[in-house]
């Protein structure tokens, strides 16, 4: 066999300061997030005169779409010009569009995102991501770029708060299920993925 290169040793007093950080960490995000989402959540109903399930049915679908490189150009410009990316112009976009066709102010929608940056996950090979709610009521008077500054600062606190996610939440906030919905908290989930060309 061959010789196995060992880290440092871990010096106990060392990890004892780490765990109590890693806790004060985790105190911070349970309360962001219960901050977040202790007034009544709505589920997403559309107008469209069909009533949802009082089982889910895994009959939904979803929407796959690609946009051409002249618009994908303008709008990666207007993200830059706005401190903001591609993903956050997409969520905006999504919920001023969720809203016109619910007339639904204040809703949640699921985001997934990475949760290496979490000490339990750093030395971990694969994927490990978490699906954190983002509410960012819309006013009927605001703008794209005043709701977009909304939207970034929620993306953030994803970053900011990762150590409390979806199911964590779900749990301190005691939500029922009810059995017609994926999940107590959202009923659409966004994800981009990007073309590496």
């Amino acid at each position: 066999g061959s010789d196995v290169q060992l880290g440092q040793p871990l010096q106990f007093s060392k990890l004892i300061k780490e765990k109590a950080l890693n806790n004060i960490i985790a105190e911070e995000s349970k309360c962001y997030w219960t901050n977040i989402l202790k007034l009544p959540l709505q589920p997403i109903t559309f107008k469209n005169g069909k009533i949802r399930p009082n089982l889910k049915t895994y009959e939904g679908g979803h929407l796959t779409f690609s946009i051409g490189k002249e618009l994908k150009e303008k709008l990666k410009h207007f993200a830059s010009s706005n401190h903001s990316t591609l993903f956050m112009i997409l969520l905006g976009t999504l919920n001023i569009l969720i809203y016109r066709y619910t007339h639904q102010k204040d809703f949640v929608v699921g985001v997934p995102a990475s949760t290496k940056n979490s000490p339990d996950f750093r030395q971990t090979i694969g994927l490990a991501t978490s699906v954190f709610p983002v509410r960012v009521p819309i006013e009927s008077d605001i703008d794209f770029k005043s709701y977009l500054i909304k939207i970034r600062k929620a993306v953030f606190a994803i970053h900011d708060y990762p150590d409390f996610d979806a199911n964590a939440i779900i749990r301190e906030l005691n939500l029922g299920w009810d059995q017609g919905r994926a999940s107590p908290l959202f009923d659409v989930i966004v994800n981009m993925e990007t073309e590496t060309t």
